[in-house]
């Protein structure tokens, strides 16, 4: 419940800003930048290349089934010392696991896994914030400043992630690497008590001066078929959005090793379909182009990224898995639109090109 206190707090503030006309990147102690670079380090998917470079496979997949022998074998708790205790999960009425003795949290079931230590959850909301302000174009998040930590480097911290997922049975890609130093978050955090005026902003309490010890990569993976990276499908019923598969995959680094993980709607591949050819990355960008020149507007939306992604899609009408899995380009954009206060904010956007087709998914 904490968190998703926390995580309140921060939207009702950040919304609040927004109707007073006064940009949160305004009132942090960062320079302005008419646009700040997002880095990303998803591994391109050279492994299902032919000779020809343009196929890959249709799969089917259901959630993933954390036994509690593998995930102890990759977390340094011993759950006959620590009483993990196991219970009837409502979530898939499967059993679940769950321990918490205030200085380590644990609960994970079919599909998710949830390790936190003390302090995680203080820096995930610092890092949790700064990609809330992605939409203000002046904002600089200063967690994407690539560095080296002297406890490791940003290589050594993935190979500690990827040797976790690994012992769980987990295929993922890199998708961005934060750079969370103390420096940055102790700036952070008081920029936000002043901000939150007389608000009670719980992280700064309970972790006080911030120090040279609370440096850490945030690394956010994202699950894998044949090294192409599992995007999450958004379906809008109504006014309710539905999210289908799309593994989420968060893995906090510091100088102890793991100091904590989110980890939902992790897949298994069940069966996999015959290889097919593939359309190009520029006739799919050709598609988009065409498609956002017919749209009137006075921003004209700009290109950031494309990827070959792979796309959950229902076989079951009622939500339930096993999900089919299809290769599709992702192309990114975003455009730029007036905030009251004069500053821009960037609206992104994300389209699907089927991958066989070439057609838009919609």
């Amino acid at each position: 419940m904490k968190r998703i206190s926390i995580i309140i707090v921060l939207i009702l503030i950040l919304s609040a800003c927004s109707m007073e006309g006064e940009t949160v990147a305004s009132q942090l102690p960062y320079p302005p930048n008419t646009m700040a670079a997002v880095a990303t380090s998803e591994i391109a998917p050279t492994s299902i290349l032919t000779e020809e470079g343009k196929r890959t496979a249709v799969f089917t997949g259901g959630y993933a089934h954390f036994p509690a022998d593998k995930v102890e074998a990759a977390l340094p708790i011993d759950f006959s010392i620590s009483g993990v205790a196991e219970y009837e999960g409502e979530l898939y009425g499967t059993a679940q696991y769950e321990y918490n003795d205030g200085n380590i949290s644990i609960s994970f079931g079919e599909g998710f896994l949830d390790y936190h230590k003390k302090d995680y959850e203080i820096i995930k909301n610092l890092y949790s914030s700064a990609i809330a302000r992605r939409s203000v174009a002046e904002y600089v998040n200063p967690y994407l400043e690539s560095k080296d930590f002297d406890f490791m480097t940003a290589e050594e911290a993935i190979a500690v992630a990827q040797d976790f997922l690994t012992k769980l049975g987990i295929s993922a890609v890199v998708k961005t690497v934060y750079y969370m130093d103390y420096v940055d978050m102790q700036a952070e955090d008081d920029a936000f008590d002043k901000l939150a005026q007389g608000v009670d902003m719980p992280w700064g309490e309970e972790m006080g001066e911030w120090s040279e010890a609370n440096n850490c990569y945030f690394i956010e993976f994202k699950e894998s078929f044949d090294r192409i990276g599992i995007d999450r499908n958004t379906r809008r019923l109504g006014s309710s959005i539905s999210y289908i598969g799309g593994t989420g995959i968060d893995i906090c680094v510091n100088k102890d090793g793991i100091l904590g993980t989110d980890i939902y709607a992790a897949c298994d591949v069940l069966e996999t379909e015959e290889p097919q050819e593939i359309v190009s990355e520029e006739e799919a960008i050709h598609t988009w182009q065409a498609n956002a020149d017919l749209i009137i507007t006075d921003s004209k939306a700009e290109m950031t990224e494309c990827k070959l992604v792979y796309i959950a899609n229902l076989i079951d009408q009622e939500y339930k898995t096993p999900y089919r899995y299809t290769p599709a380009w992702r192309i990114e954009s975003y455009t730029l639109f007036p905030r009251g206060d004069g500053t821009l904010a960037r609206i992104f956007e994300y389209a699907y090109f089927d991958a066989y087709t070439g057609k838009e998914i919609v």
